[in-house]
C-alpha cells in the first residue's frame, strides 16, 4: 500500500489539477460532492468515488486523473492518528476543508480532542500558498487552528466566521 501511494503522489505531481482535500467526523462524500459540482461550472472535476477515503481509495483516485483535469477533491478519512497525515502527505492539497469534530471512532482516539489532532494533520501538509477551511463553530478546530501552518478561513452558522450562512430558512418539500 505504501509503494502504491507514493507511485500515486508522482502520477499526481505530474498533472496540473489544482488538489484539494476535505475530512471531517461526518458530511465528507455530501461535502465532497458539492464541492465537485459547485466547481464542475468551471473546471473539469475528478474526484474520489463514493467513499473511497482511505489508503486504497487514495491511490485509486490520484490514477484517475488526467492532464485535462484541472481539479481533483480527495476525500479523506481516518480511523486513528497519522492516517490522514498519511494521505495528505502524498496528495500536498492547495486546499483542505474539516468539515467538523465528532465521536466517530473515538473507542481508538479516546477523546474528540484527539478526533481533532488527527483531522488538522491535514493542516501540515497543505501547499505553502495554500488555504485551510475549517468549521468554525466548533471551538476545537477553532483553537487548533491558532497553530496552523497555512492561512485559514472559517464557516459557521452560530459564531462569527470568515464565510457566514444566514438568514436560513427550512421548507418542506
Amino acid at each position: 500500500l505504501e509503494a502504491l501511494a507514493d507511485i500515486a503522489k508522482l502520477h499526481l505531481d505530474t498533472m496540473p489539477a489544482i488538489r484539494l482535500a476535505v475530512t471531517g467526523s461526518v458530511g465528507k462524500t455530501t461535502t465532497k460532492e458539492m464541492m465537485a459540482c459547485t466547481l464542475s461550472a468551471a473546471y473539469n472535476v475528478q474526484k474520489s468515488l463514493g467513499n473511497r477515503n482511505n489508503e486504497l481509495g487514495m491511490p485509486l483516485t490520484a490514477f484517475s486523473v488526467t492532464k485535462e483535469h484541472n481539479a481533483v477533491i480527495f476525500e479523506m478519512g481516518m480511523r486513528g492518528l497519522g492516517q490522514i497525515a498519511y494521505l495528505a502527505q502524498r496528495v500536498r492539497p492547495k486546499i483542505g476543508v474539516i468539515t467538523n469534530i465528532g465521536t466517530s471512532h473515538i473507542e481508538i482516539l479516546g477523546s474528540r480532542e484527539n478526533i481533532c489532532r488527527a483531522k488538522m494533520e491535514l493542516a501540515s501538509y497543505i501547499q505553502p500558498d495554500g488555504v485551510l477551511i475549517v468549521n468554525g463553530d466548533e471551538p476545537l478546530l477553532r483553537e487548533a487552528c491558532d497553530k496552523s501552518p497555512v492561512a485559514v478561513k472559517t464557516f459557521g452558522i452560530d459564531t462569527p466566521c470568515d464565510y457566514q450562512a444566514q438568514d436560513i430558512e427550512y421548507l418542506e418539500n
